[in-house]
């Protein structure tokens, strides 16, 4: 949609996009107006629902156009368009795998859950699930799942949104992406300014992913040989031992998350001198060790479990 025209003080602007002809309901943005349907708009939102039941004040309801006027106050119009657009345009907004974008998602939770409508926060929350899943298995396919793509400072908004709505199952997965890449470029050219408890608690949890000194292993791995008894003479085993072990290390530990151990195309670098037998213990080694650091993270993030959430609407 094409941005909104900077009004004159104290001018109205009637929306281009949500402006029908037919419609019998003003919603007023200031300085926008919409021009929209008030039977479809109590049927979705249950606060509009009750706002449109109410009778008229002794002086009448204020009126534009025939239409009576709601006026909306401390909502972006921007954000006000997108939500009433998700609302009477069916196809504006839809679930999974529909690509969408990150500040209409963040509109939708918004609103949606000041108007109530259940179905569309539900939904937005499906987005968010499609790019920072909560298992293993769904990360690893996070890039052909998405629906949100992947620009700049994606996962920075989002944890400030998981903060906003309390979407504490969340933060695990957006905690490891941030960590996924080198704390110089995290900071290169990043405009963020959170509420300073969120940046200082960001710095902590970067320090913990990603400083040379004090690294936090999530695993209370030992340096034990992952050798086995293949039964061959001529195994080179002993040649990869040092490769498995720190590859082990690797997987187990979220200082090393830029190497994406969580990823099975980054294990074919550490299977040198490997026999097939071994290889494949070596390959099972890595999924046991992935999946308990995938179950470590919400504790490395200062919570106790990841929570559940559900996506149905």
């Amino acid at each position: 949609m094409p941005p909104l025209p900077r009004p004159r003080r104290n001018q109205t602007i009637r929306s281009k996009s949500l402006w029908f002809a037919d419609g019998n309901l003003i919603i007023h943005a200031p300085p926008v107006q919409f021009k929209v349907y008030a039977g479809i708009l109590a049927a979705r939102s249950a606060v509009f629902n009750d706002m449109l039941s109410f009778p008229p004040p002794p002086e009448g309801n204020e009126v534009v156009d025939g239409c009576v006027v709601v006026r909306l106050f401390g909502d972006d119009p921007g954000e006000v368009r997108w939500f009433l657009k998700a609302i009477l345009d069916s196809s504006f907004f839809e679930p999974p795998p529909t690509p969408t974008t990150l500040p209409i998602i963040r509109a939708i939770l918004r609103l949606s859950r000041k108007y109530s409508v259940p179905y569309l926060y539900t939904r937005a929350l499906a987005h968010l699930h499609s790019t920072f899943p909560t298992t293993l298995q769904a990360w690893r396919a996070r890039d052909t799942t998405r629906t949100i793509p992947p620009i700049d400072n994606t996962p920075f908004v989002t944890l400030q949104l998981a903060r906003e709505f309390g979407l504490d199952w969340i933060v695990p997965s957006v905690v490891y992406c941030i960590c996924s890449h080198p704390l110089e470029k995290t900071q290169k050219g990043a405009v963020w300014d959170p509420p300073k408890e969120v940046g200082e608690e960001w710095v902590r949890v970067e320090e913990k992913g990603e400083g040379e000194e004090g690294k936090t292993v999530l695993l209370d791995g030992d340096d034990r040989d992952m050798a086995v008894s293949c039964g061959l003479s001529l195994c080179s085993c002993r040649i990869g031992r040092v490769s498995r072990w720190l590859f082990a290390r690797i997987v187990g530990s979220i200082a090393y998350a830029s190497l994406n151990p969580l990823s099975p195309t980054t294990r074919p670098v550490f299977v040198g001198g490997l026999c097939p037998p071994c290889r494949e213990v070596f390959k099972r080694e890595c999924e046991r060790l992935a999946g308990e650091m995938w179950d470590a993270l919400p504790r490395f993030v200062g919570l106790r479990r990841r929570g559940a959430v559900s996506f149905n609407g």
